[in-house]
């Protein structure tokens, strides 16, 4: 007669449970030249007229529900914060792949005879973007979220040749 013999290790027959998330994807917001105005990166003011600058639309893969914008000027500090709305479902629109995102109100103007640029020879504006809320606002520098992505446009403004009235 044969004997059978099982040899088992000890533990569990069925395997703990795990409660896996993965992790959530977070890509960078997007410029786009094709969206930003003036186009060049550095102007030459050549009287007292004001110099407009803006972001016309900007993208992200994500899917957020807006994006946050800051327009930081090198001698004025923090000059413009505001929110940008997701403005497009349809990807085709975007590229194909992002959406798009825009606002009314997403522009900033320089006043090269405004009092605090007076004698200067230049001046450099950013747009700075991301897609979390920023921490703090202060006129001396933003502070963003740590899980957040920052990316920016600037701009330099040539101010030698400007001739302001008194």
């Amino acid at each position: 007669m044969l004997k059978l013999l099982i040899v088992g290790l000890p533990g569990c027959i069925f395997a703990p449970t795990y409660d896996y998330a993965p992790p959530e994807e977070n890509h960078p917001p997007l410029i786009h030249p094709d969206q930003v105005r003036p186009a060049q990166q550095i102007i030459v003011a050549s009287g007292a007229d004001e110099i407009v600058l803006s972001v016309d639309r900007v993208y992200d893969l994500d899917d957020e529900p807006e994006l946050y914008y800051i327009w930081y000027s090198s001698t004025l500090g923090t000059v413009k914060d505001s929110t940008l709305a997701r403005s497009s479902d349809n990807l085709a629109e975007n590229y194909g792949v992002f959406y798009g995102y825009d606002g009314e109100d997403a522009d900033y103007r320089v006043r090269p005879c405004a009092d605090e640029l007076r004698g200067r020879q230049s001046e450099t504006v950013w747009f700075y973007l991301t897609d979390r809320n920023w921490e703090s606002v202060s006129a001396v520098e933003p502070e963003y979220d740590d899980g957040a992505f920052l990316v920016s446009w600037s701009w330099v403004i040539d101010l030698r040749d400007v001739t302001c009235s008194e």
